[in-house]
């Protein structure tokens, strides 16, 4: 991911974290053949911001496998748990399969909200959305993310990574959310 959808990632990230409540942590995590963390888990969003504005595109990318690392960082924090996912969603690199992904997010507790940022949302995208009890969103351009309700996943969950950079946030509550949509689009 860069340029545009670079930029149109870094702005929702920044929108998220100016959301999160006083209390809630966060964390910022660059995706390229690894899940680096480049802002350790805490409160303050003066470093969040920070090395969120100092992202550029490098390396290739491992989402699926960054998916599962950032997954894995969350299990061991106390309170609910979402992982909010800002991606293109091109896997260019990854050691872990779809299926591997899949059961991952299965044994975990988080929510998974996948914001892809293309033209096209991966079906493995949707699926964890469905599979976590989060939801996916499809942005084509920068004027679609104010019609995102990127605030509801910062008032429901407590986590967020974004693909190429990711964002993970806890607050002090535990819970799991299902919810029957009927025919809405995840």
């Amino acid at each position: 991911m860069a340029g545009k959808p670079l930029e149109l990632a870094k702005q929702a990230s920044r929108t998220f974290l100016n959301q999160l409540k006083t209390g809630d942590r966060a964390m910022v995590v660059a995706i390229s053949s690894t899940a680096d963390v480049i802002a350790p888990l805490s409160m303050d969003r003066v470093t969040q911001a920070r090395a969120i504005a100092a992202l550029d595109p490098w390396s290739t990318t491992a989402l699926r496998d960054a998916i599962i690392a950032s997954l894995d960082r969350l299990e061991a924090e106390p309170g609910r748990q979402a992982l909010v996912l800002f991606s293109d969603g091109d896997d260019r690199y990854s050691r872990a399969t779809e299926a591997d992904v899949i059961a991952r997010a299965r044994r975990g507790n988080a929510l998974v909200y996948p914001i892809t940022i293309g033209k096209q949302r991966p079906p493995l995208l949707a699926e964890l959305a469905v599979l976590t009890g989060g939801r996916s969103f499809l942005l084509k351009d920068a004027t679609e993310l104010e019609k995102t309700p990127v605030h509801h996943c910062a008032r429901t969950s407590v986590s967020i990574p974004a693909r190429l950079r990711a964002i993970g946030a806890h607050s002090r509550r535990r819970a799991r959310v299902e919810a029957d949509t009927g025919d809405v689009d995840r």
